[in-house]
């Protein structure tokens, strides 16, 4: 009996000293050295506790693992359906305009947006972001032809779409666009492609959007409608805009343009540098998990 207590003694110094070893602390030789042996595991259990500093930066950089995932899908959606679609405009739009050209047989062509027509031209690139300020909401509207005005009305009426749609209905016969004199406006810095729709587009940029693009902002408060590189807008005489909810050179926010070349390497440029940020992002969270979990089974340990 004495040697069954004696080898189950053993047997426990052993998984003892096992376990002692795992975190880093020598198992007492002398019973007198127990107290002390205690008293270091306790406070390296107390060491071992994640403290809530400690929780909330793990939670942030989990957090920020999945903001940046998220960034990176839809930057992933936004470019295949930029490859998939050829326009520049966002996916929701291109899925109603997709619906309408299979209920009414007619051709893409026949039921473009307003931002699909239109080109900045090379000469005045720098004003590429401020335009697009301008312009966004007009860039955005589908217009629909007299002769499928009746159809489209109807498919809208009875459809639910998802989103904003704005479309305008273009009579048959539309007067000469008139000249704007100012080469600083807007409506002269824009090419209009090729369409049945051109001079109506043509004639409302040089009606509604006779915009002048100025150096200064000082030189923006004398004119009656106008807009500066960095993206301040002028309407009237008293109402004034600036849309910062994106960077004005973030080009994979801009619905201009005939091509989406430019706005293709654009977005991959932005797919490159979200994915090594997520992997970043998903190796400092993996760090921090990894942390936790490991404190957590030497604590375990600690309390058998």
């Amino acid at each position: 009996a004495q040697d069954a207590r004696l080898q189950e003694r053993a047997r426990k110094r052993s998984t003892w000293a096992a376990r002692s070893g795992e975190v880093a602390l020598e198992l007492p030789t002398r019973e007198a050295d127990f107290a002390s042996f205690r008293s270091q595991a306790e406070s390296l259990r107390g060491g071992l506790q994640e403290s809530d500093e400690s929780r909330q930066g793990r939670f942030q950089l989990i957090d920020q693992a999945a903001r940046v995932g998220r960034r990176v899908e839809s930057l992933e959606g936004q470019l295949s359906a930029l490859t998939r679609q050829q326009s520049n405009l966002d996916e929701r739009l291109l899925g109603i305009r997709r619906l309408l050209l299979e209920s009414s047989g007619a051709s893409r062509e026949r039921l473009p947006f307003v931002g699909e027509l239109l080109d900045v031209r090379p000469q005045d690139v720098a004003w590429r972001g401020a335009i697009e300020r301008v312009l966004r909401p007009f860039a955005r509207t589908l217009l629909v032809p007299d002769d499928l005005y009746a159809h489209v009305s109807e498919f809208v009426e009875g459809t639910y779409l998802g989103a904003r749609l704005v479309y305008e209905r273009v009579p048959p016969d539309v007067s000469e666009p008139r000249l704007v004199d100012d080469p600083r406006s807007l409506a002269n810095k824009l090419v209009v492609a090729d369409s049945e729709l051109s001079w109506w587009v043509a004639e409302q940029l040089s009606r509604r959007f006779d915009y002048t693009c100025v150096g200064s902002v000082a030189e923006l408060r004398s004119v009656g409608r106008g807009v500066t590189v960095a993206g301040q807008v002028k309407h009237s005489a008293t109402r004034h805009e600036k849309d910062d909810r994106s960077r004005i050179d973030d080009r994979t926010t801009w619905v201009l343009g005939t091509s989406t070349q430019a706005k293709q390497a654009a977005l991959e440029e932005a797919l490159t540098t979200a994915s090594e940020a997520l992997r970043a992002a998903q190796q400092n969270r993996d760090v921090a998990e990894s942390t936790r979990d490991e404190h957590a089974r030497r604590t375990a340990l600690l309390d058998q």
